[in-house]
Parts: C-alpha cells; structure tokens; sequence
C-alpha cells in the first residue's frame, strides 16, 4: 500500500514511510521509505534486510521468499526487476556473546553490504504511472490506470505477454497462487472479473457491489474471493468454484458508516478473513458454514476484532504457522502480532510490537 495518498489524513503516519506490504505468504513484512527500503521476517519480527537507496520507495515486491524483488520508480513510470544480494547469514551464539568485542567489525560489514547494489535484471517502462502490482511464480501483473499488463516471469524481455483494457483508478486487482493463477479486476462499476491467466478464459463475470471495488483478495487455493466497495461498510465473499453466475457464499458487515478499507485477507486455510480500515479497528470474519444452513448468511457481524492504537493507514496478514495469529503493519511505524481466540472471537490480544 503506497501511503503517499494518505498523508494529508493523519498526522501521525510516520514521516519516513512511504510503503507497506506483504509478500505472497505473508512470512515477509515490505516496507518502503524515503531512503529505501526493508524486509522483516513476521514469525520472528526479525530484521532480515536494510536496503539504502537514493530515492524513495514508494512500491516494491518480493517474490515469496526468494531473491527476486520488483521496485518502482519514483516517477511510477518503471518498474526495475532485481535480484537482490542477500546478507551473510547471522553469527551463532558464542559470536553473539562476544557482540560488543566485535562491534567494529560488524560495522565494517554492513557498510560493505550497503556498497554492493542489487542486480538489475531489466526494466519495464509505461506511458502511465503504475497504480499496483502482483506477482506470483509465473506472472508478473501491472496495473495503470487503463490497462493491466502480464508479464511471463520466464521471459520478461520479451515484453507484455497479455493487454486487458481496464479502466482501474484505484488498482483493486488480486493474484491468486500459480497453482491456478487466477487474475480478479473490477472493470465496471462494482462488476468483478476472474480470468486464468494459463488459458485466458473467463472465469467469472459478476456484479460484487453496488459502488466501485476499492480491494479484492483471492484465497491461497484460489477458490474464494473477498471484496469490499469504496462505502465499506459491507465485506462479501464469493465461491469461484461455484457454477452460478454470483456465486456469493457470505456477506459481512464491518459497520453502519462509511469506511476507507486498507488491508483484506484471507487465513491461509481459507477459514477466516481480515479487513483493517480508517476507524481504527481490525474485524476478522468466520467463513464456517454449518450443514444446518444453505446459501447466503447476511448481515454478520465480525467474530474478532483488533483495536488499533492509531487511526492510521493499516494493512493485515495472518500467520502460515498459526491461523490464530495476525500480523498489523502500521503506517504510524509499528508491526504488531495479535492473538485471536477461535473458539470465543472477541477481541485480540496484542503479543508482540515492534517499532519499524
């Protein structure tokens, strides 16, 4: 999430930030600055890279938890395809007892580190500034704001492998795992678009709300999709392995006011998803039907919720080790673990914080 935007909003986003995400699985935590850019490892909160640069990272992406990292350029014209040079692996513990001995000769390494730059494998220009970007082992996918290009992760100086005109002002699109690589857009007023990427067929065509999409998130097996419109008071889900037309499974409700979303995502086993918002509350929603009920459950409530500290910008993940644990990265400067209790819900505990 480019935080840019949201600066005038509040005054207690951190100054130095300018970019928050996850990667695909959520084991990293991305975070862009001023002055570049850093990676932490969220099972642990430990610092796994500090990148200097001499521009401000505004988006960026890492591809799981490889090599492979994607910025773009400040203008937001580019977008540069890296590799990056990965620091030397932490000392063990009795070089870690002896930390304070070695304390120059550790400083002399990060320097050396900091010298040596990451590879560049090519660059990617557009006649339009880039709004979002996804990826996943297969493709690259870039969206401005009137077209979405993919890319072949295999063969990226070849050029834009497939062109979807669309008209997409606030970048709503979601990639799903390469497993399937489903691809979902809005294209219309509130109408969502799910297309394979492998065969370039329609997946699915239906109308998801009544205003503009604002965020889309896609299941990491691909077959549910969560959305939310730019009103944000409703979250609804869809079964994309559904025959029907609108395949919608549940429909959640955040709030009676309107509400800016900023992070939407689902547990790794699909059983649980998460929105954070301007309203300084994180809302995690049950996707368990019982076999007593059929079609669609309305108007539920949240089962967990997360009291933020800030009203500030916010994105969410949940744990790949542990579903009941969410990751939050604030843009006030702060990534915090919470606790959610699956069998009572109500309201999380906050574990761990870490200034960033």
């Amino acid at each position: 999430m480019n935080i840019e935007p949201f600066r005038e909003k509040s005054k207690e986003i951190k100054e130095t930030l300018t970019y928050l995400g996850f990667n695909q699985d959520y084991s990293f935590a991305q975070i862009g600055s001023k002055t570049g850019y850093k990676l932490i490892k969220t099972s642990t909160l430990e610092k796994l890279e500090t990148k200097e640069t001499d521009y401000s990272i505004e988006m960026f992406s890492t591809l799981y938890s490889s090599s492979l990292i994607i910025i773009r350029s400040e203008d937001g014209l580019k977008l540069n395809v890296l590799r990056r040079k990965k620091r030397k692996e932490n000392k063990n513990e009795n070089e870690k007892e002896n930390e304070n001995e070695n304390e120059n000769e550790k400083e002399e390494e990060e320097e050396k580190e900091e010298e040596e730059g990451d590879d560049l494998i090519c660059s990617l220009e557009f006649e339009e500034p880039i709004i979002s970007i996804k990826q996943n082992c297969k493709y690259l996918v870039v969206c401005t704001e009137n077209k979405i290009c993919v890319y072949l992760f295999e063969d990226l100086t070849r050029g834009c492998h497939r062109t979807f005109n669309v008209k997409s002002s606030n970048g709503a699109i979601a990639l799903s795992s390469s497993e399937r690589s489903y691809l979902a857009y809005s294209e219309k007023n509130g109408d969502i678009t799910v297309r394979s990427l492998d065969d370039d067929q329609v997946i699915k065509n239906f109308n998801a709300h009544q205003s503009a999409v604002l965020r889309i998130s896609i299941s990491q097996n691909g077959s549910l999709l969560a959305s939310v419109s730019i009103v944000g008071k409703n979250v609804r889900v869809f079964d994309l392995d559904n025959p029907k037309e609108r395949p919608i499974l549940f429909e959640f409700v955040r709030g009676k006011s309107q509400a800016t979303a900023y992070g939407l995502c689902f547990s790794h086993d699909g059983g649980y998803l998460a929105l954070t918002s301007d309203r300084g509350t994180g809302h995690i929603f049950c996707l368990q039907k019982t076999s007593r009920f059929s079609g669609v459950f309305l108007s539920v409530g949240s089962f967990a919720k997360i009291k933020l500290k800030k009203k500030v910008p916010a994105i969410c993940a949940f744990s790949p080790q542990s579903p009941d644990q969410i990751f939050v990265l604030s843009s006030s400067g702060t990534l915090s673990i919470y606790k959610m209790d699956l069998k009572k819900g109500g309201e999380c505990k906050n574990l761990k914080s870490i200034e960033i």
